[in-house]
């Protein structure tokens, strides 16, 4: 059963965006619960920014392991069905994959709120910030202190000590 699954293509009527309330059975629901949050912890602690075209089996691989870590023989049975049933699988790879989504939306919108004010670039005309913001990040100065966008300079002495770091663990 630990197999990833190779990718799974559906009809258009059984694709709908999948919704925990509308999952009948309380074993779907739990295992739903448990695979999304694995989901979310996964992006947030070992891929940030996972590659949308391999969700299917890093979701299947976080399905199988966070209903195995429960000890539960009726989610290994409830397992096996899944398997076998492919709009179910489906269903539950996609609320999965919306953990992750969910994480990166939430990541990018507390960005655009902190970052601007925090890189001092919130009244930088727009021909010069694309510029400003290639630097930033190409240079690895976005995690140093000290940084001076006129000049493009950082102070390298001081690594991982820019707020922004504080703000955005802060916001989580």
């Amino acid at each position: 059963m630990s197999h990833s699954p190779s990718i799974i293509s559906l009809p258009k009527s059984s694709t709908a965006k999948p919704k925990l309330h509308s999952m009948a059975c309380p074993i779907i629901k739990h295992i739903a619960s448990l695979a999304h949050k694995a989901m979310r912890l996964f992006t947030v602690t070992e891929k940030g920014f996972p590659k949308p075209l391999s969700h299917q089996s890093i979701c299947w691989d976080l399905l199988v392991k966070a209903t195995a870590a429960e000890n539960d023989s009726g989610l290994v049975d409830r397992m096996k069905e899944i398997q076998d049933d492919q709009v179910l699988k489906f269903q539950l790879l996609q609320y999965m994959w919306k953990g992750s989504t969910q994480v990166i939306g939430e990541l990018i919108s507390k960005a655009k709120i902190s970052v601007p004010p925090t890189y001092g670039i919130k009244n930088t005309h727009k021909d010069r910030l694309s510029d400003t913001i290639y630097w930033i990040i190409n240079s690895g100065a976005f995690i140093n202190n000290s940084i001076d966008l006129k000049e493009k300079m950082s102070d390298t002495n001081q690594p991982w000590k820019n707020n922004i770091i504080k703000i955005l663990f802060q916001a989580q």
